[in-house]
């Protein structure tokens, strides 16, 4: 559950954080993303306009989303790996499926002071490559946003996003009496609903229906990819 939350919030924080630099490509492609959630009947326009802070990407937008990205999405994720902590701490760690067959009992370790300094270890060498990077290949920019000028020919969301772009485009603009966007959006959501459900669907997976599940987890990794092809080659 917890892994299914983090993968969620980092998806936010590169939603959130694309705004930031405030260029033209970075302005276009929220005006897009935010835009999205429309075709969801009932509550799709609350939404945007939710996320937008208004009718349309303003500068409103920009200081709602830098609130999201540097406030309320870290305390989402510091609260989650407190949760996180917390279930380890209680149930274990998992096991994979071989070995929790065979009955054995694993080996432990204190969690003070050995776990921690082990995963001290890990992030301080997961962050000096993240500064290592933002430093050596720093991002460049476009020229400033103009909220008159028209969206860049050809606009694509960053690569983690491009699966579900694609997905949306390959949609007819009609499905019987329903706007493809609609069914498409509906049906994405469907997914993250199911996904995010999974622990609690998959709590037996040495059984069948574990292994028909896994199946499809490994089916939606190699559409994702797939997609992801189609939409950087197309």
């Amino acid at each position: 559950m917890g892994g299914v939350f983090l993968l969620i919030i980092t998806l936010a924080f590169g939603f959130t954080g694309y705004l930031l630099p405030w260029d033209a490509l970075s302005l276009s492609a929220t005006k897009v993303g935010t835009d999205i959630p429309r075709s969801i009947p009932i509550i799709g326009a609350w939404v945007t306009k939710l996320l937008r802070g208004g009718e349309d990407v303003t500068g409103d937008t920009l200081s709602r989303f830098f609130g999201f990205h540097v406030c309320i999405l870290p305390i989402f994720i510091l609260l989650i790996m407190a949760v996180h902590v917390y279930l380890i701490q209680k149930q274990g760690m998992s096991l994979p499926l071989a070995d929790e067959m065979k009955k054995e009992k694993a080996r432990e370790i204190p969690f003070w002071p050995n776990f921690v300094y082990r995963e001290m270890i890990v992030w301080l060498i997961f962050i000096g490559v993240i500064f290592s990077l933002a430093v050596f290949f720093p991002p460049s920019l476009d020229k400033q946003a103009d909220l008159m000028a028209p969206a860049p020919e050809g606009i694509k969301p960053e690569w983690y996003f491009l699966f579900l772009f694609q997905t949306l485009k390959i949609f007819p603009a009609k499905i019987l009496f329903v706007n493809g966007d609609t069914v498409a959006v509906l049906l994405i959501a469907l997914v993250g609903i199911l996904f995010f459900f999974l622990p609690f669907i998959d709590n037996k997976p040495a059984e069948k229906k574990g292994k028909i599940l896994t199946l499809i987890a490994y089916a939606f990794i190699a559409y994702a990819v797939a997609m992801t092809a189609w939409s950087l080659l197309g």
